[in-house]
């Protein structure tokens, strides 16, 4: 038996956490716990796997990891696969959709809403592409000048703390940061899958374009 989680984009970074995910957490909870799990491998996959396993979810040896290049096909007497929600089949832009109870599934498994009682929601996070990459924010030195400015001058005691975050280490520390995120600003891309481990009530901002790669409606 194969529990088959394999969607679109793979690995990519920012993909995987919200289309493959949803649907490799309804597996698991709807299929044998006997049967294998053929789930992405490389990149962030990688890193949320590791997390799923230690949070008891599913087990390192029931993981099989996909690779088109070496290994394209699997077989298995029974396979196991889960679709999309059909409402967001046909429409424009459908890849860039995601149904909200998704994302609140892997938010209530992965991060959950309760902080340990050492840690606030004081943190002001700047998402940071790096230079030069697509959709980095040339004026990004303007913009922490501008908001650590803006913080210092405030008159209502925020007590945030601003935090740079450029996507370095586990996907583990990604999430413990933005649980205590209060406030979210970044460009369109990756980095903005890790508002999914953002309390409720977190206040993001996402730079968008007039051209070029625009978001869908």
């Amino acid at each position: 038996e194969l529990v088959d989680s394999i969607g679109t984009y793979l690995e990519a970074p920012g993909h995987f956490g919200p289309q493959q995910l949803p649907r490799l957490l309804r597996l698991l909870a709807t299929t044998p716990e006997t049967a294998k799990v053929l789930v992405a491998s490389g990149g962030v996959a990688d890193s949320l796997t590791d997390v799923l396993i230690e949070r008891g979810v599913v087990t390192r040896n029931r993981i099989v990891q996909f690779d088109k290049r070496k290994h394209p096909y699997h077989f298995a007497n029974i396979v196991y696969r889960s679709e999309s929600w059909p409402y967001l089949r046909g429409k424009e832009n459908a890849v860039c959709i995601h149904d909200r109870t998704d994302m609140q599934l892997v938010h209530q498994v992965l991060a959950g809403d309760v902080l340990p009682p050492t840690d606030k929601r004081d943190r002001f996070i700047l998402i940071k592409r790096k230079n030069g990459h697509a959709r980095s924010i040339i004026e990004h030195p303007d913009m922490v000048s501008f908001i650590s400015s803006t913080l210092n001058k405030s008159k209502v005691p925020l007590n945030l703390q601003l935090e740079i975050f450029e996507a370095k280490g586990h996907i583990r520390d990604h999430i413990a940061l933005f649980r205590r995120a209060r406030v979210i600003v970044g460009p369109h891309g990756a980095g903005m899958m890790n508002v999914l481990w953002a309390s409720p009530g977190t206040h993001v901002v996402e730079v968008g374009y007039t051209t070029g790669m625009t978001f869908p409606q």
